[in-house]
């Protein structure tokens, strides 16, 4: 199985949160890329300073829950490297990328924000086998659906359709195995 789905990972209550905190903020930037070989940006708002393994200054208690919930559902053998809000508007599919380079080291985590969104507006997130060609799923856009996936897997969130006049917003998420990830750590500081 490419995916595991866990329907209602966050509750209307919480979603309504999160809207009101953080896609409603002024904290929004553009630039964010998936993939650095592209030009193609999207809007993003990044929550987590991952070579200091913490938090940035001032963000919401409710992203700080979330991503102990989500390190609380895939084990304490990972640690979190990445909580970020991402959004994109029609025409801005993200790009097919990997978020580790190694099977079974890293989960990648995919939270649905928006509230209301019908079938007909796209936002789904494809995720293709590690070969990039014989398998792929498709996850259909649901409020509060978190997804969680081999961060290794290939991996495209689709921008909402022009029938859409939103902005489909996710909050995305990656763990590495704590054991994994020091070793990485200790590298990048071998290299400065």
């Amino acid at each position: 199985m490419l995916i595991t789905e866990h329907k209602d990972f966050i509750s209307e209550t919480e979603l309504q949160t999160l809207w009101a905190l953080c896609v409603c903020s002024d904290n929004w930037r553009f630039g964010q890329k998936s993939n650095n070989d592209t030009v193609y940006p999207m809007w993003f708002q990044g929550y987590y300073d991952t070579f200091r393994s913490q938090y940035k200054p001032g963000i919401p208690e409710k992203i700080v829950e979330i991503g102990d919930r989500f390190i609380d559902l895939i084990g304490e053998e990972y640690c979190l490297v990445r909580n970020m809000l991402a959004g994109n508007t029609f025409g801005q599919d993200g790009d097919i990328h990997d978020d580790w380079p190694v099977a079974a080291e890293s989960i990648t985590g995919v939270l649905y924000l928006n509230r209301r969104w019908e079938d007909n507006w796209g936002g789904e997130t494809l995720v293709y086998n590690n070969d990039n060609t014989s398998e792929v799923v498709i996850s259909k856009f649901e409020a509060g659906k978190l997804i969680t996936f081999d961060g290794s897997n290939p991996h495209i969130g689709k921008g909402p359709q022009r029938a859409c006049g939103e902005l489909r917003c996710i909050l995305a998420m990656q763990a590495v195995k704590v054991n994994v990830w020091q070793e990485h750590l200790d590298k990048q500081r071998k290299k400065s």
